[in-house]
């Protein structure tokens, strides 16, 4: 009998939980939220939901393009460079969290993932750099780093992060939330006018 009454008390736990989610959804005109491990079969749906979202919205396909690809840097970003902690499964490798959301005639991307803390003050060099350059030094920058650099399977020092700011023309926000001595959840946040 006691097993029942707690079973009862989870399941309107979790009726409550989706309502309120779902009021949230709403309230923020989230079109796409998705925690969990990232990769190509999950980006590939994604896009898709999000062009199709678009297109029922009859958003202009050079925005749609620009939407397109500054998710597919997001996702990428959470793919190449997660760095998961010790209490995940080496079946979750990859982890994250992703939201896609209506704000303000443009759109609004949020990504968050699991970083090691030792990695912080490069990001945050990087993030602070891109953050202050015009829109032609993000250009030349970016082009510099692809002559110079190329691409590596990880990507290539930061320019997924410059193609963001260069396809948004949108700063890019940013948060580090520590979790324990090892690890911290990275924030990052942008958004695309029309």
């Amino acid at each position: 009998m006691r097993f029942l009454k707690k079973d009862k008390v989870e399941k309107e736990d979790f009726m409550d939980l989706i309502f309120k989610y779902h009021l949230s959804m709403e309230k923020y005109h989230i079109h796409i939220i998705y925690e969990g491990q990232i990769d190509e079969t999950i980006t590939s749906a994604f896009i898709s939901l999000a062009e199709k979202n678009m297109n029922k919205q009859n958003e202009d396909s050079k925005l749609i393009r620009k939407v397109y690809h500054i998710m597919v840097e997001f996702l990428q970003n959470i793919h190449k460079h997660a760095d998961n902690p010790d209490r995940y499964d080496s079946l979750s490798n990859n982890r994250g969290i992703f939201l896609m959301a209506s704000k303000d005639g443009g759109y609004v991307v949020v990504s968050g993932n699991f970083v090691l803390r030792e990695k912080i003050p490069g990001l945050q060099d990087l993030l602070m750099k891109v953050n202050f350059m015009g829109a032609k030094e993000v250009k030349d920058y970016y082009q510099r780093k692809i002559l110079n650099e190329g691409l590596s399977d990880k990507g290539g020092a930061g320019l997924g992060l410059v193609d963001i700011i260069r396809r948004s023309e949108s700063k890019l926000e940013y948060r580090f939330e520590n979790i324990d001595e090892k690890y911290s959840f990275f924030i990052l946040k942008t958004y695309i006018a029309k």
